[in-house]
């Protein structure tokens, strides 16, 4: 988006303060249309990340409960050979969470609309080193 400059050429002091005022105006409307654009492309953005992340936590859980079980087959099935392989197959299951819960870690954002904030805060420092 590229912000453009106005239609009247005359120099600021050549302009009425009703003008002035209105042509600020109409800047701090666009500006703030524009961050609200911008922030809701930022939300979309965050809203994807955490859907991978719930996914990769819903796998995690899912996989949790089969390892579990497995464990629980091993367990009551005691020392017998097919106990050794339910056994095995729980603690595969048990890697799988694991690599799964790190990549939801990693998928989830860590600061909500960091950009955003960000925008905000040197718009906000710009206004206040203008108005000063």
């Amino acid at each position: 988006m590229e912000i453009t400059g106005t239609e009247d050429d005359r120099p600021m002091s050549e302009r009425s303060t009703a003008e002035l005022l209105r042509e600020a105006a109409q800047e701090s409307k666009t500006l703030a249309q524009r961050e609200i654009a911008l922030a809701r492309e930022e939300v979309r953005t965050e809203l994807k990340q955490l859907e991978r992340a719930a996914v990769a936590f819903g796998v995690a859980l899912a996989t949790t409960i089969l390892a579990s079980a497995m464990f629980l087959v091993a367990i009551v099935d005691g020392l017998d050979r097919s106990s050794l392989a339910a056994a095995i197959l729980g603690l595969v299951l048990v890697l799988i969470t694991v690599v799964v819960v790190v990549l939801g870690v990693r998928a989830w954002p860590n600061k909500p609309l960091d950009r955003t904030r960000h925008r905000l805060e040197t718009d906000l420092q710009r206004l206040k080193e203008s108005a000063a």
